[in-house]
């Protein structure tokens, strides 16, 4: 399999990523739909042939901060760990990246 070209979109892996509306500060709640929107629309995916990602509130703590899915089905670690590794990829990498693309984007986003 050719892993430089994109996959089919149901294969493709999406990461789910909720932002809490308290790293906005202390009016974060009444702008975290906005912000959502705005990262959404500015987030690199560098890895854009076999991952996407959609950025949605996290109203709610006992919802995990970041999920994998593909085709709309929830993924384990162990399965994240075995997708990622077929594009030589690694869950720490991926994670670590998208946390400071976010942080980034808060900052941009705060201070325009």
């Amino acid at each position: 399999m050719d892993h430089t070209q994109p996959i089919s979109e149901k294969n493709l892996l999406t990461l789910v990523y909720r932002v809490e509306p308290g790293c906005l500060g202390p009016e974060g709640i009444s702008q975290i739909e906005d912000f959502c929107q705005f990262a959404q629309s500015n987030i690199s995916t560098a890895n854009h042939n076999f991952l996407s990602m959609e950025i949605i509130p996290r109203y709610d703590k006992s919802i995990s901060e970041l999920q994998y899915q593909v085709n709309n089905k929830t993924l384990s670690q162990d399965q994240v760990v075995k997708y990622l590794s077929i594009f030589k990829q690694d869950i720490s990498s991926i994670e670590d990246d998208f946390h400071e693309e976010i942080a980034n984007l808060i900052e941009k986003y705060t201070t325009s």
